[in-house]
């Protein structure tokens, strides 16, 4: 898919100086990916396996500087949901990686 973006950004754009790099092509295609992607949201839930007491992993899917956390839900399955208060929860940056801490 990225190489058709590509290829159709290589066509639209006149570049018969050659002025513009494959790097800044791409760039480009990526910066209006992100901006997409944040005026036109996709929700997505996604169930993590708890591996600590106080972090939980961020979701597979997770993509870093794309991605919101708008909700915790927890225990799952209960009716009507039960979400955890946004104060309760939050990012946090561990060496290695970025976790949700509780």
């Amino acid at each position: 898919m990225l190489s058709d973006y590509q290829t159709l950004a290589t066509e639209l754009v006149r570049d018969d100086a050659g002025r513009i790099q494959t790097a800044e092509r791409d760039r480009a295609i990526q910066m209006a990916v992100q901006r997409y992607s944040k005026d036109i949201e996709r929700l997505k839930v996604e169930d993590v396996v708890v591996t600590d007491v106080n972090t939980l992993p961020l979701p597979a899917a997770w993509e870093a500087d794309v991605s919101e956390l708008r909700s915790l839900e927890y225990p799952v399955g209960q009716v009507p949901p039960c979400y955890l208060s946004p104060e309760r929860y939050g990012l946090y940056q561990k060496p290695t990686s970025t976790v949700i801490m509780l």
